[in-house]
């Protein structure tokens, strides 16, 4: 009778306890798993983002020497307006690179200005409440400020990349 079945239930108590233990040990295992090959994924695509830079680089040496000799050779010539319209979207490309350099300053501006405040504290009245669509319009003009400033570091970065295929 009742004995029987409190020795049941505290069984499949204990059995749901160590169900319970397994499936926490087997989470932590799993994030330690995920972790680990994060850690490897990114090792990994560092280093083919240095392979594909050392063999961008290799190829550009490469043309660059396939050129010098075709000229030399007399195989081809030069073409001097080709060449100053190249020199000219170069030069462009680079005043685009530090262009945005004005937006580094003011995001740096942006950071001495938040520091300031902080440190300020609220002011003497006691805080203001910012109304809800205050607040929410705020936090939108923020975040679209952030997509701005991570699309403007991916263009610098894809020009820097661009000047130094050009090198």
């Amino acid at each position: 009778g009742l004995p029987a079945r409190e020795a049941g239930v505290a069984a499949q108590q204990k059995a749901a306890e160590e169900c319970t233990n397994s499936l926490e040990e087997l989470r932590e295992g799993f994030g330690n798993l995920k972790n680990g090959l994060q850690v490897q994924s990114l090792q990994r695509l560092e280093e083919c983002r240095r392979r594909h830079q050392m063999l961008t680089h290799q190829l550009l040496q490469v043309v660059s020497a396939m050129e010098d000799f075709a000229t030399a050779s007399g195989a081809a010539r030069r073409n001097a307006q080709l060449e100053a319209h190249l020199e000219a979207r170069l030069a462009r490309l680079e005043e685009d690179v530090h262009a945005p350099a004005s937006a580094r300053a003011r995001l740096e501006e942006l950071w001495v200005v938040l520091r300031t405040l902080l440190q300020r504290g609220p002011p003497s009245g006691g805080a203001t409440r910012l109304a809800d669509g205050e607040a929410e319009k705020t936090l939108k003009l923020t975040a679209s400020q952030g997509e701005l400033l991570e699309s403007l570091q991916e263009e610098i970065a894809r020009r820097k990349r661009d000047i130094a295929q050009f090198e």
